[in-house]
């Protein structure tokens, strides 16, 4: 079992993450110059998804 002061602390990492995340949309990620790049990557890492 974990304890109470671990489970707390990795609690509020995992809401800071979320957070953290939620400040973040595709159109701020992939407006820029380098939007094409981005996308090659995607390509490269699921190109299941990627018709």
């Amino acid at each position: 079992m974990k304890s109470l002061e671990f489970a707390g602390k990795e609690h509020e990492n995992s809401e800071s993450k979320i957070n953290e995340c939620k400040g973040y949309s595709v159109e701020q990620i992939f407006c820029c110059d380098h939007a094409k790049y981005f996308w090659e990557a995607v390509k490269f890492r699921y190109p299941e998804y990627c018709l």
